[in-house]
């Protein structure tokens, strides 16, 4: 399985899970200080559960723990809210050929 699969299996997850849109977008512009990267979003609707909030938060940091223990520990998160929804984003710094190599026998 490779970073990349691994990282749309959390996003799978993460939808049953009730979040309302899921997606990777890869950056490779020198626009941005560190580049190149995968920018990650997980879109929640406002009126989810404070539970089910925790849950999906809880799965997304044991995928990154996970994918870290892999070795894909160059990572930032954050969780923020606007009147849109709540989101997740991370990111890892990684060109496209390292995202898509084999991380595990699985």
């Amino acid at each position: 399985m490779t970073a990349f699969e691994f990282n749309e299996e959390l996003k799978e997850r993460c939808i049953l899970l009730g979040a309302t849109r899921c997606f990777t977008k890869y950056v490779d512009d020198p626009e941005y200080k560190n580049v190149p990267f995968w920018f990650n979003s997980i879109e929640l609707p406002l009126h989810m559960n404070k539970n089910y909030i925790m849950v999906v938060c809880g799965l997304v940091d044991s995928y990154l723990e996970e994918m870290e223990f892999w070795g894909i520990d160059k990572q930032d998160n954050d969780v923020s809210i606007n009147e849109k929804g709540r989101y997740i984003t991370y990111c890892f710094y990684y060109d496209k050929e390292t995202f898509h190599k084999t991380m595990c026998d699985s």
